[in-house]
């Protein structure tokens, strides 16, 4: 199964005499067919969908615990803010969602395309608080035995450059950690000997694509 956003035209409302076409984004899965061909792909069902836009999905490795982006306009209208969610599927249905921590989704500022490591004690993520390096930083969250996420802890300038880290995918055990460099959107990777630790370097993380693959390769990717 694969998770991914489209962008769909909302209809036009017929009472209004100026007429502006608006565009939403849907949270949407799509399964692997028996050909090996993936199938068009349908929204999400409840309690997904019921917020402006979401998507940015990862899943723990059991299935059961997945978590997302959300995004919306705060009750005053002031700021177009994304958080980090999460919902959990048991007999046969995912749980109404929640805010991950108040710790990770902080009120004024952005947090989104999570990653959880492989024993779903490690999440990853992409915020522009106050303290990074650049204007998005990834960073990460560790839950201790109380099941509470601890206070972020920004991946440092190996990772984080003085533009902009988004994007992120992590290889199924979290020893490879992908990510763009926003500057030339070419992509890097850093590794790490231990699923769900930090992730380190010595120096700079490496390009392994450049710019010039990149468009052809966001047609098929799955985020």
């Amino acid at each position: 199964m694969a998770f991914f956003t489209r962008e769909t035209k909302e209809a036009r409302e017929k009472n209004t005499l100026i007429q502006t076409d608006k565009y939403k984004e849907k949270f949407m899965f799509s399964t692997l067919q028996p050909d090996g061909s993936f199938s068009e792909g349908e929204e999400m069902p409840d309690p997904f969908n019921l917020n402006d836009n979401e998507g940015g999905a990862t899943l723990t490795v059991d299935n059961k615990t997945l978590y997302y982006t959300v995004c919306k306009y705060t009750a005053d209208k002031s700021y177009y803010n994304c958080d980090i969610y999460y919902s959990q599927f048991a007999d046969d249905e995912w749980s109404p969602i929640k805010s991950v921590s108040d710790k990770i989704n902080l009120p004024s500022t952005w947090e989104s395309q999570p990653s959880i490591s492989a024993d779903g004690k490690t999440l990853y993520f992409v915020s522009d608080r106050a303290g990074g390096y650049g204007g998005y930083d990834i960073y990460r969250s560790v839950m201790n035995d109380n099941g509470e996420w601890g206070t972020p802890i920004n991946l440092g300038p190996s990772i984080n450059s003085s533009g902009n880290e988004k994007s992120r995918s992590s290889t199924p055990m979290v020893k490879t950690l992908y990510f763009p460099l926003m500057a030339g959107w070419d992509w890097a990777a850093m590794t790490s000997s231990i699923p769900g630790s930090m992730m380190t370097a010595p120096g700079r993380s490496r390009s392994i694509l450049d710019s010039r693959s990149i468009p052809r390769m966001m047609k098929s990717a799955f985020l």
